[in-house]
């Protein structure tokens, strides 16, 4: 019968990308995320070699690991200008998409941010609004149910997810960027929308690609960077002086998403039978007090012949109990 189980949650922060560990959960990041959505792992690698370099951002990859085997693998951005943290991926093998252990990790990685004493204004996620919602992607579901009962709300504003290079043209499409401070949000202000946005186009968004793309290319990339700002800032009422942030009542955990609610996969350790435990005791113990005497009767000048009989007694003894302790397995 089992009488404990237990679960052991940790975080790494990934230092060495060439780490096994991290070579494993970056494996399967590249297997879980949908193409439209998944920055290519080559860039991941590269910018989190260049992390002693100082930069607008930072990013934080951390591998996830459940009873200390690698499952998956999250990433999130540290702007350090307007101080927010911008959750991009948190992805696991399919028998981990379980609700329970998505708030687990995002909980681990708040306080790794808060246990580390980095300064954060706001989280940030953006999330899908492709025609209308309806063609949200199956992470986008996912984080819905997550973000709802993480409190976070909706800024009722305009808002473009930038795509991944210039191939990637699934990956430029309408948004809702998601926020969540120390406390729950009911309103911004137009200028702080526009400032995170700011912060996240061009300190983050264009520092990463004028790195990775040939010059000529980023200034096409810098064009619908632009294009996008201009668009946000035009959509902008001026004689508001708060906008919206709406939080559900977690009606979107009624969201069909590739997400479960049951229980977390058990690791089965296979117990040690405990005759295995007392057999070495009942050999070892006689002997170790034959012995014993064996130094007394030394010491005394006395031949072990003449308590042979004694000895005969003990391993009679020895063979006795491990019958017994045998036949009494057997009926068990």
């Amino acid at each position: 019968m089992v009488n404990q189980l237990e679960h052991r949650f940790s975080i790494k922060r990934v230092v060495k990308t060439s780490e096994d560990d991290y070579i494993k959960a970056l494996r399967i990041y590249n297997d879980t995320t949908p193409f439209e959505i998944k920055t290519p792992t080559n860039e991941i690698t590269y910018w989190l070699n260049k992390q002693k370099v100082s930069t607008p951002f930072e990013i934080y990859a951390f591998i996830l690991y459940l009873n200390d085997e690698v499952i998956g693998l999250s990433m999130t951005t540290y702007v350090k200008k307007t101080k927010i943290v911008v959750d991009e991926y948190l992805a696991v093998f399919e028998q981990y998409r379980i609700q329970t252990i998505f708030l687990v990790y995002e909980s681990l990685i708040q306080n790794y941010y808060k246990e580390t004493g980095i300064e954060i204004s706001y989280y940030i996620t953006e999330i899908s609004h492709k025609e209308s919602g309806k063609e949200m992607d199956r992470e986008s579901r996912i984080s819905l149910k997550m973000l709802c009962i993480e409190e976070y709300g909706k800024i009722e504003a305009l808002y473009y997810a930038l795509p991944l290079g210039l191939e990637n043209h699934e990956s430029n499409f309408i948004a809702h960027i998601y926020i969540k401070g120390i406390e729950p949000i009911q309103s911004i202000s137009p200028k702080t929308y526009q400032d995170i946005v700011d912060s996240i186009y061009y300190d983050y968004w264009y520092t990463w690609y004028n790195a990775i793309l040939p010059f000529s290319e980023m200034e096409i990339y810098k064009k619908i960077i632009d294009k996008n700002f201009e668009s946000i800032k035009k959509s902008l009422t001026n004689n508001v002086s708060t906008m919206s942030v709406l939080h559900s009542n977690c009606n979107y955990l009624d969201i069909d998403a590739d997400v479960s609610k049951g229980s977390i996969p058990a690791k089965k350790h296979p117990s040690c039978p405990s005759f295995l435990i007392i057999t070495p005791i009942i050999i070892i113990l006689p002997l170790f007090i034959i012995w014993g005497y064996s130094e007394v009767l030394k010491a005394l000048n006395l031949s072990i012949t003449s308590i042979s009989t004694m000895v005969g007694s003990i391993i009679s003894a020895i063979l006795t109990s491990l019958t017994t302790l045998y036949v009494t397995k057997k009926k068990l």
